[in-house]
């Protein structure tokens, strides 16, 4: 049971990039036909337009293929490779790598409700004075920063009243793509933190605790000067609400980005998959409020790279 599309037969070595066009990024299959294969059965796609049992080969050769013992629902049907709507993150070294968004009063959170998402999947990170581990993901101030810390299975967020153990995973974080959402809720006053969409981890919170950090940049990949991160970030974004438990499971989706415009992000860094497409040293901000970042220290072989959650 399953599908099969455009299936396709070469009388020569496809080089590294013939297939990285077949790939096509992951935006769904592309044409191949400057590639000259020798047979390309397009599974509906071709002369036969979806209809009857015979699939044409599209290459200069026809040789058709028929169908047998195919019947309605099964024979050709519209369910095609979905493109993937994040092909690229941002890759740090783990050195000096960071981004900086410029600071703004769109998302001077204050004491109301927010929402940080994001995806990380993060190789290693420093050692500090005194021993010990800590890398930065975001950092506003002192007390408004997340960080990985010294096991590889805690993230801590450090905020007005204190910090916070947000996340104590069973097994270490590193080398897999995660999802993380930290929620402030004031409705009951409480900061949820969700990883890959699981039960939160919550913690109370006055209402009077006072999130501001007007003139403060956002830094993406290390806090200050310190705590770099060799790894990935991508879709990170920032809202004026608390996103409930099913809003943040339908971000994660089992695990592949999706379009999160209709949740009214006030900041949102597709790192890579925004007007920059892949390349150059500005992040743009996708949200309606255009506070684009900077990719800082960053070169090749890190940047913009095509490994996505």
């Amino acid at each position: 049971m399953g599908h099969i599309d455009e299936l396709s037969l070469f009388n020569s070595v496809l080089s590294a990039t013939d297939i990285a066009t077949i790939y096509n990024g992951g935006n769904g299959p592309a044409d191949i036909s400057s590639l000259n294969p020798v047979a390309w059965w397009r599974m509906g796609d071709g002369t036969e337009n979806a209809s009857g049992t015979t699939v044409y080969d599209m290459s200069d050769n026809s040789n058709n293929l028929t169908l047998y013992n195919i019947e309605s629902p099964n024979g050709f049907v519209e369910v095609v490779p979905t493109p993937l709507f994040s092909r690229y993150s941002v890759s740090f070294d783990g050195t000096d790598d960071f981004i900086s968004i410029p600071a703004s009063t769109d998302f001077d959170l204050g004491t109301g409700a927010f929402t940080y998402s994001m995806w990380f999947n993060i190789s290693d990170f420093g050692p500090i004075a005194g021993g010990g581990k800590y890398g930065g993901l975001i950092y506003r101030a002192l007390n408004h920063r997340v960080k990985f810390q010294n096991d590889n299975k805690i993230i801590n967020f450090a905020t007005p009243s204190g910090e916070l153990q947000i996340v104590n995973a069973a097994s270490s974080l590193l080398d897999a793509w995660h999802h993380l959402a930290i929620v402030r809720d004031t409705s009951d006053n409480t900061i949820k933190c969700y990883l890959d969409a699981g039960t939160p981890t919550s913690n109370s919170m006055s209402a009077s605790v006072d999130f501001s950090s007007a003139g403060n940049d956002i830094l993406l990949g290390r806090q200050e000067i310190y705590w770099p991160l060799e790894g990935l970030i991508d879709e990170f974004s920032i809202l004026d609400s608390a996103l409930s438990a099913s809003q943040v499971s339908d971000i994660y989706n089992s695990g592949v980005p999706i379009d999160i415009e209709s949740l009214n992000p006030v900041g949102w860094w597709r790192m890579g998959d925004g007007t920059e497409a892949g390349s150059g040293t500005t992040v743009y901000d996708m949200s309606a409020n255009s506070n684009n970042g900077t990719l800082n220290n960053i070169a090749s072989p890190n940047g913009f790279v095509t490994d996505v959650p």
